[in-house]
């Protein structure tokens, strides 16, 4: 889409929008940074448990496990380990097999992205 249809004023405004979306993502860049090295030196100095520090009170929990299931598949193949596995629903197949036309009523739309370059 062109900016043909804007009035300059419209486009002055859009720009001052773009270039504060620009700023705004820079600093959110720098504070998610700054957050991420203050837990790390927080759960490394204090070790898992609740620390009254002060006024306030800092939980480090204990972390989440998870299975890794490439690792897993890798070592209990289907070939040895069927009794493990369930057939699922093959969405590239899907797309291979059936028409574009046949599938639009099963996509679902997300909101439209804005990318400032």
């Amino acid at each position: 889409m062109s900016t043909e249809n804007l009035s300059e004023d419209q486009i002055i405004e859009l720009e001052q929008l773009a270039l504060e979306e620009t700023k705004l993502a820079e600093q959110a860049d720098a504070i998610k940074n700054r957050r991420d090295a203050i837990k790390t030196l927080l759960r490394d100095t204090l070790g898992q448990g609740t620390h009254d520090l002060g006024t306030t009170r800092v939980q480090v929990k204990t972390p989440t496990r998870r299975l890794n299931t490439k690792r897993l598949a890798a070592a209990y193949g289907f070939d040895q380990h069927p009794e493990m596995y369930s057939a699922t629903l093959d969405t590239t197949k899907v797309k291979n097999l059936l028409a574009p036309k046949a599938l639009d009523d099963f996509y679902d739309t997300g909101a439209a992205t804005v990318v400032v370059l």
